[in-house]
């Protein structure tokens, strides 16, 4: 009998405590919050000041890369890439969220789109593109030592004048993004 009572106390005092002491960053986050759900998200991801939970995270993510949150997409595209957080193994849906980051100046993206584009994974293979968002990653220097690899091997393929056209190109794409 007194072990029904102590239940039922924890559980009248667990309910009072969410109904007073609501904590922000959930509040901000469930109010449709980007920054909050993505920030929340990563708590979860991570396990800092919460129980670790992938499956959460996923979810705040998408929410919050769905309303445009750059560094949200990069990670759904972790996510996506991996299999991770509760969401299948896609490249072709790691690759969107990756350009959408990348598209708003992202470098990390910049480089994993330049290498999907490169490997063809999850994508045509297509090393026009590949050598433009390197380009604009290398210029941001975001580009890793691999990626800049890849840009030597593009070079190298390419004849001089399609390379400079190549080139012109990756400098309107880096001007789009960050002006």
């Amino acid at each position: 009998m007194i072990f029904i009572g102590l239940v039922a106390i924890a559980f009248v005092a667990r309910m009072m405590w969410k109904r007073y002491f609501v904590d922000p960053l959930e509040k901000k986050s469930d109010e449709g919050d980007p920054d909050a759900q993505y920030c929340l998200a990563l708590e979860w991801f991570e396990g800092k000041g919460r129980t670790k939970s992938r499956l959460k995270a996923g979810s705040l993510f998408e929410k919050a890369a769905t309303q445009g949150h750059r560094d949200a997409q990069a990670m759904l595209g972790m996510l996506y890439e991996k299999g991770a957080g509760g969401l299948p193994k896609d490249r072709a849906k790691s690759v969107h969220w990756y350009k959408k980051a990348a598209e708003q100046g992202h470098g990390p993206s910049q480089c994993m789109l330049g290498r999907a584009h490169y490997h063809g994974k999850g994508i045509p293979q297509d090393f026009v593109q590949a050598y433009c968002w390197l380009n604009v990653a290398r210029a941001r220097n975001a580009a890793a030592p691999e990626d800049i690899e890849i840009l030597t091997v593009i070079e190298s393929k390419l004849e001089q004048s399609h390379l400079l056209k190549v080139q012109r190109m990756s400098v309107e794409l880096y001007e789009k993004i960050h002006g």
